[in-house]
C-alpha cells in the first residue's frame, strides 16, 4: 500500500492520548522531529488547531503511514469539517532536509481561543 507523510503537532504525538493511531503499527514509521513555517497554534479545546500566519512556526513529529492509517487519521480530525488535510513543506530536524507531509489545518473560527505561546504544544492545565 502507498506510503505519505504526516505531521502532528497535537494530541498525536507521543505522551498524548491519540498517540495509539501511531503507535505499535508495522505502517507507520516516526521519521524524526519537524518545523512547519508559516503556521499559528491555538488552543481549541484540549487539542490544538492550526492556521496560516507568516512567520511564525509549530513543532512537531513526522511520520510516514499507509493510506489505512491515514483514513484513520482523517476521521479522528473529522477532516473537512473541523479540519483540512493539506500538503505543506516540512523541515525534519534529524536529517535537515524538507520533504512534503499531510497536515491537519483547523477550518473553524479562532475568535475566544488562547495563542499557543510555547512549541511544542502542551494541553493548558485545569
Amino acid at each position: 500500500m502507498k506510503k505519505c507523510n504526516v505531521f502532528v503537532y497535537g494530541t498525536l504525538m507521543q505522551g498524548y492520548c491519540n498517540h495509539h493511531y501511531l503507535s505499535n503499527n508495522e505502517n507507520v514509521r516516526y521519521l524524526g522531529k519537524g518545523i512547519l513555517n508559516d503556521y499559528e497554534m491555538y488552543h481549541i479545546e484540549d487539542y490544538p488547531g492550526i492556521l496560516p500566519k507568516q512567520e511564525e512556526k509549530i513543532l512537531g513529529e513526522v511520520y510516514s503511514v499507509d493510506g489505512e492509517v491515514l483514513a484513520n487519521l482523517d476521521e479522528l480530525e473529522d477532516e473537512g469539517v473541523l479540519y483540512n488535510r493539506v500538503i505543506e513543506k516540512i523541515y525534519l530536524e534529524n536529517t535537515k532536509e524538507v520533504i512534503k507531509a499531510y497536515v491537519y489545518v483547523w477550518r473553524l473560527s479562532v475568535e475566544g481561543k488562547e495563542k499557543v505561546k510555547e512549541m511544542p504544544w502542551k494541553p493548558l492545565e485545569a
